[in-house]
């Protein structure tokens, strides 16, 4: 993980509290399951994933992502960057997503978690990224999603 010049806007501490909190939520999600990432959102969160429409609530996102677990054995994140601001972190890594049907994929993502370092759970993450292929894959194994 390589520091951003961006990031010579927050104090050091910030910075690190806001690169362990990401290091540490997609270790939980790694570990546990993507389902566990839900504990990292405010309960009226909103979440897009790619050019999905967004998921609002924690209802909606818990279906997300039990969708996305009922389709994969394991889903593994790779950090590439992170870089910590005032009002977000952003994030680049691959995702590894290892389905129940034997197909693997791998997506290069850029996500946008909207929160201050200092903030325990974030109100927003954007998804982005070459995701077309997995999202076919997930419907391919789940079928369409229905939240």
């Amino acid at each position: 993980m390589s520091p951003s010049t961006a990031q010579g806007l927050l104090p050091p501490s910030d910075v690190e509290i806001g690169q362990r909190w990401i290091v540490e939520m997609y270790s939980v999600a790694d570990a546990k399951g993507i389902t566990s990432a839900v504990e990292y959102l405010t309960p009226e969160a909103t979440v897009y994933f790619g050019d999905s429409r967004p998921c609002h609530g924690r209802h909606a996102i818990e279906r997300l992502c039990q969708w996305e677990s009922a389709a994969c054995v394991r889903v593994a994140h790779r950090i590439k960057h992170i870089e910590v601001l005032p009002d977000r972190t952003l994030v680049t890594l691959m995702a590894d997503y290892h389905f129940t049907n034997g197909v693997k994929k791998t997506a290069d993502c850029s996500i946008a978690w909207h929160k201050r370092p200092t903030d325990n759970k974030a109100s927003r993450a954007d998804i982005r990224g070459d995701l077309v292929e997995v999202i076919r894959e997930l419907v391919s194994v789940q079928g369409p999603p229905d939240f």
